[in-house]
């Protein structure tokens, strides 16, 4: 697995994605916007904000995942200030070759402390 991820960063196969959405839950800080930049195939970062905070997160959406992905990150959970969180969720198209999606995730949020926290998101957004 290390060999695999290695070659990838060392040797990247250009995605350079980008897209923006907007929708609600904890990656959209509770209902707000987010942006995801992909700059090599299967590895993404996102970026949200909203009405309760920022949130950020890594994302690896492999294409043989068939429009699933995995995200690990942080972001504000509700009155409980900012926590670690992972969630797997999907992406589907909006139409046949649109670049407008609908993606929504589920997942957790732990503390320090021991408290989990499920979380989730939904959001429409455009790809290019």
């Amino acid at each position: 697995m290390l060999a695999i991820l290695m070659m990838l960063f060392t040797n990247p196969i250009s995605a350079s994605e980008h897209a923006f959405s907007g929708g609600i839950g904890s990656y959209y800080g509770d209902l707000g916007i987010a942006y995801t930049y992909s700059p090599i195939l299967a590895v993404g970062f996102q970026a949200g904000v909203g009405t309760s905070g920022l949130s950020l997160g890594a994302r690896w959406q492999p294409e043989w995942f068939s429009g699933g992905y995995a995200q690990a990150g942080l972001s504000r959970i509700g009155g409980a200030g900012y926590h670690p969180n992972m969630v797997v969720g999907g992406k589907w198209s909006l139409g046949y070759q649109s670049d407008w999606f609908m993606e929504a995730n589920g997942g957790v949020a732990v503390s320090l402390g021991g408290q989990w926290w499920p979380i989730w998101d939904v959001g429409v957004g455009w790809g290019f």
